[in-house]
């Protein structure tokens, strides 16, 4: 499908420190499923409308914002053990009634259970939409975004180490020793992992990316650090200085023994 959103106010996230205006107003152009142009030029709109000819729609963008999506990557898989448990009621009725309370009782079995069910599920329909008369009948239903739904798809030779060192090296083994030094530690220590992650981001991509980092991130990386060890140290001292009592005996108590 060929889109044309004509006339709307583009905020494209892309702007430098040195832009004067970070947004812009004109034409952005998608075409199957992926933007062709977006710019403020409005030969480049007439160019791509005389292109896709009959099979654009056109849409009228004027006093509208077009952005980035904003998307969150949690997920309820593992409450597919909720399912059907209760309905047809108020919000708040059957969070407070009914799932937060079954949530509470769950065990990390009930809720590792859960997510396989439910992700073997989501396979499962992704799988069935590959088969030609549901995929037709789902884009005759104009579903059509549903139809052979790809379990793999974007993945490259080139880009497959950087999203295998997301997955495995950032996620998973950064979520364990998360997890895991819960277990040795107190949690205003372990939650120093997410107060640096704002500060690791940018070094990180200065390191590996070789993008510039703007004074006023500099300084809020500084802001962030002071921050943390300011919140830590005073528990971390007082640990240091406690002394430990150690339980002894009498030369009288170990005669009678």
């Amino acid at each position: 499908m060929n889109i044309l959103i004509a006339g709307c106010t583009v905020l494209p996230m892309t702007a430098s420190e040195a832009d004067a205006h970070k947004y812009f107003t004109g034409n952005i152009g998608i075409a199957d499923g992926r933007i062709a142009f977006a710019g403020a030029d409005p030969q480049q709109a007439a160019a791509f409308r005389a292109r896709c000819g009959t099979s654009l729609r056109e849409i009228d963008g004027r006093g509208k914002v077009a952005m980035p999506g904003l998307v969150n990557l949690h997920n309820h898989v593992s409450m597919s053990l909720m399912r059907s448990y209760a309905d047809d009621m108020a919000l708040m009725e059957w969070l407070n009634d009914h799932i937060w309370p079954f949530e509470a009782r769950q065990t990390d079995d009930d809720i590792r259970v859960g997510a396989l069910l439910g992700a073997a599920e989501m396979m499962v329909l992704a799988a069935l939409t590959h088969i030609p008369s549901v995929s037709a009948a789902l884009t005759a239903a104009g579903l059509d975004t549903f139809a052979s739904i790809p379990f793999l798809t974007g993945y490259t030779a080139a880009n497959l180490p950087i999203v295998l060192y997301i997955y495995i090296g950032v996620t998973g083994i950064g979520f364990t020793c998360y997890f895991l030094s819960m277990e040795v530690t107190s949690a205003q220590t372990t939650s120093l992992v997410f107060f640096f992650k704002p500060a690791l981001a940018p070094l990180l991509a200065f390191l590996l990316l070789h993008e510039a980092i703007p004074s006023n991130m500099l300084a809020g990386i500084a802001c962030i650090l002071c921050g943390s060890l300011a919140s830590i140290l005073p528990g971390l001292l007082a640990q240091r200085r406690a002394v430990p009592v150690i339980q002894t005996s009498t030369c009288e108590e170990e005669i009678e023994r």
